[in-house]
Order: C-alpha cells, then sequence, then structure tokens
C-alpha cells in the first residue's frame, strides 16, 4: 500500500464497516455515528473462519488426549481436511494481523513507534475470535474508543 496520501484519508462509517469494510484501519481517522460499527479481523475460508479452525483442532487434540478411543471418530472427520489448511489457516491469521498493525502503525498512529504496545492491544482485541465470536460481530463506537482506535463521532 501507498502511505503517501494516508493522511488525508478519513474514513465515514454511516453504519457498518465489517468484513472487509474493515480496511477502515487503514486510514487517519474513523468517522461514525452512535449507531456505526466496525468488525473484527477475522481471516475465512469459504466462509469458515481460520481461528475457528485452529480453535477446532486445538479442541480435537485435547478431546483424543483425554479419551483416545474417540481417535477413529476424530480420523475421519479431520481426513477431509488438506494436509496444509492448518498451516494456511496460521498464515491468514497472522498475515492479517500483520496488515492491520501496519495500517494502524503508518496511518491512524503517523508512524509513531512508541504506540506500538497500544497497536498490539488493539490488534489484539480486534482479532481475538474468542471474544468477537463471529465473522459478524459488531464493534460499537464505545469499545473502538476504549481500545483506542483514533475516531470522530457525529451526531448523538
Amino acid at each position: 500500500m501507498n502511505y503517501q496520501f494516508y493522511y488525508l484519508l478519513r474514513a465515514i462509517v454511516p453504519q457498518l464497516a465489517m468484513s472487509a469494510g474493515t480496511m477502515t484501519y487503514a486510514t487517519k481517522e474513523i468517522i461514525m455515528g452512535s449507531h456505526s460499527s466496525l468488525g473484527p479481523i477475522d481471516p475465512q475460508f469459504g466462509g469458515i473462519p481460520a481461528t475457528g479452525v485452529i480453535e477446532e483442532f486445538e479442541n480435537v487434540v485435547q478431546v483424543i488426549q483425554d479419551d483416545p478411543a474417540s481417535t477413529p471418530l476424530w480420523q475421519a472427520i479431520i481426513g477431509k481436511y488438506h494436509l496444509t489448511f492448518l498451516g494456511e489457516c496460521e498464515k491468514a491469521i497472522a498475515w492479517s494481523k500483520g496488515i492491520v498493525k501496519d495500517w494502524l502503525l503508518k496511518c491512524m498512529f503517523d508512524g509513531d513507534e512508541t504506540k506500538i504496545d497500544d497497536i498490539d492491544r488493539i490488534v489484539e482485541f480486534l482479532a481475538d475470535h474468542s471474544e468477537m465470536k463471529t465473522h459478524s460481530r459488531h464493534i460499537t463506537l464505545k469499545q473502538c474508543q476504549e481500545i483506542g482506535l483514533k475516531y470522530s463521532r457525529v451526531g448523538k
């Protein structure tokens, strides 16, 4: 992304900026109303959340460790996934978090390296699948304020 003109960009979110709309994180500021909301960082594979896949595989490992007799059942289920699918999910998660971290640092936080910890905290919140639970989770104006995103509020 060319950051030459980032300081000119402000995203106006009249209602929702979900899924690919979360590219609002690549702007200097987000303009929102009290009814506006953003979406989480949630890479998908054919509508399946990459983080959800990782969580389920970790759950299966624990179930098999607790009950080895369940292994044949889980082998049949897990065997439907391509050998590299877990790795692709992990890469998609790391890549999406890295992109948003870069956007926030270079755009919203003007390249201020002293804000790295704040940016890391914001990215971890936005990418926390156990907290967000779904791709369609709405992150409210109040939550944006609490996590430290730069925004302007319009209206009441």
